[in-house]
């Protein structure tokens, strides 16, 4: 809880790093969160509303933490842009994020 925590506190927060932890915490409490949120809109159509407005609240956050993931591992948050290569790209970027921080100090630290 404390990864979603401080992604959350970091939501306009570019020039940082993020660890693994961080960033997969954030993304799989999203995935869940939304497949929960989507699976009961099914039912219920005022959770139509409630979905979007999670995702709406949680798509900066995303972002965010994904540039920092990539400024942990050494890189500009501008390889996100690789996911434009059709799954050559969308590979390269999941290694990206799965790799190990980069353990000195780089451009990124605060």
């Amino acid at each position: 809880m404390q990864n979603i925590k401080t992604c959350f506190q970091k939501y306009f927060v570019f020039s940082d790093r993020a660890s693994r932890s961080e960033y997969w915490s954030f993304f799989f409490f999203t995935l869940i969160t939304t497949i929960i949120l989507g699976g009961i809109s099914l039912y219920n159509s005022y959770f139509i509303s409630i979905a979007n407005i999670f995702g709406i609240i949680t798509f900066i956050p995303g972002i965010t933490v994904m540039v920092r993931r990539l400024h942990d591992t050494n890189r500009s948050g501008w390889w996100f842009f690789i996911n434009l290569i059709p799954i050559i790209g969308n590979i390269a970027f999941i290694v990206f994020l799965l790799q190990k921080s980069h353990p000195s100090k780089n451009q990124w630290n605060n």
